[in-house]
């Protein structure tokens, strides 16, 4: 039987329907889900059957947000073709491309219709069988892969390659893994190398080489990092100094001693000649300041000059067609190879280590053996000589300033103490000797500098200011006096411009055997060596308990 209650919901149900057709069309989800997700392909246009045509590098771009695709035109610089903003603007891409251009509403997602009533005269409704509408397909997401060809307007576009996100975005929905891409430019050709011209001797070989790279020469670029890092600093000067002599069969130039400088803001080179009285040979500057090129290399290739790694003890270095051979180094040069060991690789003590633990058993039983024999007193400690003459009979491929730098690792630390009445006595018979007389400046400069004129002053402070006045005092003299005038850091100056003022407080004459005790230069030359570390650590393990006598015969 029919219920009341259900003819009523019925009616009420149709009541609530439109009479018109309803279409709903929601894009809402598809927004959310992909805005600002854009899929990037590559393709090409192959233009070359129209006359001067060629092939056109494309970049396509899908808009999942809409299903919509752009096309730019990838321009290359210098190509004679106009820069355009876009090759296709950002729309559906039809699969079919029309023969005309049709009408504005062909296409449409909507069919609407116009009805004219006699009671209320024109109105539109839409049409769900959609009359008379223009049936399209456009391109989608899963129509574009790599090698596909597309129908862009009656333009053929192959696509070729994608971006990574495009593959992740296919690998994810399609489980697509082959990305190939598709190859149709023939391998780039290799660029001709650039021929330099050979050095024509007008300024210097970069200046020279400058003017061959454009038509607006440039001055060379300087490295102002390392010129800013290496320049010098207070008491760091950042120059490396080593003592030479020539390689050579002349008598008289055998002797001759000279002090070669390497300056490492600018990797340049000087060379002065000590001057010896009586030698027949005039000293001073020997090479003035500059960079010099490394000898038997072909004019035509660019120069290469010498570099800081080239310089060490018992190098041989070739200075404008002349031999000289490095003997030794001053102790700020071989401090500051071992402290940048990393830059120095003969200055390494962890490789020189290695290297003398690389040889057999036989030669270790052999160093052990002489470093055991050459101590019979049994103090631990050896004399230098020996011990580079141990090292450099070895063939384990150690140079002189390698075995320089282990005997500095093993030397035993000078501990002799001098008298304060003797070192002041040898400073003023050096002042006496170059007439210093400036005593009273001295004083003013470092009084001064004292601020809060307590007295004292730091170590570094009051050697800066007597390295400005010139005093001359070798460095083997000058440290040692600060020091016995200092308080920890703190030296009084007053007490130490007293006592090296000659005019006022004269000391008594002091003999040639003090003045050689007290300004010994051979402090970077290590004296003793511990035998006894050399074997704990150098050759650690059984060798170090053979018996030397059973190892002798």
């Amino acid at each position: 039987p029919d219920f009341l209650y259900l003819s009523l919901f019925s009616q009420m149900e149709k009541s609530m329907n439109p009479l018109r057709p309803y279409e709903r069309i929601d894009t809402r989800r598809q927004f959310l889900d992909n805005d600002s997700k854009v899929l990037r392909f590559y393709g090409y246009w192959d233009d070359s059957s129209s006359l001067f045509g060629d092939v056109r590098d494309l970049v396509l771009h899908y808009f999942l947000v809409d299903d919509t695709i752009e096309i730019r035109e990838v321009i290359a610089p210098n190509c004679g073709r106009d820069h355009v903003s876009k090759f296709l603007r950002r729309s559906k891409l039809p699969k079919l491309a029309p023969s005309g251009l049709l009408p504005p509403g062909a296409v449409t997602p909507r069919a609407v219709l116009n009805v004219f009533d006699s009671n209320q005269g024109k109105r539109f409704i839409l049409d769900s069988l959609k009359t008379g509408a223009v049936k399209q397909e456009f391109y989608k997401d899963s129509d574009l892969t790599i090698g596909t060809e597309l129908n862009v307007w009656g333009r053929r576009v192959t696509i070729t390659d994608c971006d990574e996100f495009t593959k992740n975005y296919y690998r994810s929905k399609y489980g697509i893994e082959d990305f190939t891409p598709v190859q149709y430019k023939a391998p780039a050709a290799p660029k001709p190398s650039r021929y330099v011209p050979p050095y024509n001797g007008f300024g210097s070989e970069e200046d020279s080489l400058s003017s061959c790279q454009g038509l607006v020469p440039k001055p060379p670029q300087k490295d102002f990092h390392k010129f800013m890092t290496k320049d010098r600093d207070g008491l760091e000067s950042h120059v490396l100094n080593f003592e030479a002599k020539m390689v050579t069969e002349n008598p008289v130039d055998k002797d001759r001693v000279f002090i070669i400088s390497f300056y490492l803001r600018d990797d340049t080179i000087s060379v002065f000649e000590k001057i010896q009285k009586n030698s027949g040979v005039l000293g001073g500057a020997f090479l003035q300041r500059g960079r010099v090129k490394k000898p038997g290399q072909d004019q035509s290739q660019r120069s290469q000059y010498f570099t800081a790694q080239d310089f060490y003890v018992g190098a041989v270095l070739c200075l404008n067609k002349r031999n000289f051979q490095l003997i030794e180094a001053d102790e700020y040069t071989l401090n500051y190879m071992e402290q940048h060991a990393d830059e120095f690789a003969r200055a390494d003590v962890g490789s020189i280590l290695s290297k003398l633990r690389s040889i057999s058993d036989d030669k270790q039983r052999e160093i052990q053996t002489f470093l055991t024999l050459s101590d019979p007193s049994g103090s631990g400690f050896i004399h230098y000589e020996p011990f580079r003459g141990l090292l450099m009979g070895l063939e384990c491929g150690l140079s002189e300033h390698e075995v320089l730098v282990l005997s500095r690792c093993f030397s035993e630390p000078e501990r002799s103490e001098l008298d304060v009445g003797l070192m002041l006595a040898v400073a003023q018979h050096f002042l006496r000797k170059e007439h210093f007389e400036n005593f009273s400046e001295l004083t003013k400069a470092l009084t001064h500098r004292d601020r809060h004129r307590m007295g004292y002053l730091s170590l570094k402070e009051t050697r800066t200011i007597c390295k400005s006045f010139s005093l001359p005092l070798p460095e083997t003299l000058l440290t040692p006096l600060l020091q016995k005038f200092a308080q920890g850091d703190d030296l009084d100056y007053h007490a130490f411009v007293t006592g090296i003022n000659w005019v006022e407080h004269p000391a008594a004459p002091v003999m040639p055997e003090d003045i050689l005790k007290t300004s010994d230069s051979r402090g970077a030359v290590p004296r003793n060596i511990s035998s006894a570390r050399v074997l704990r650590d150098v050759f650690p393990g059984p060798l170090n308990s053979t018996d030397p006598t059973t190892a002798a015969s």
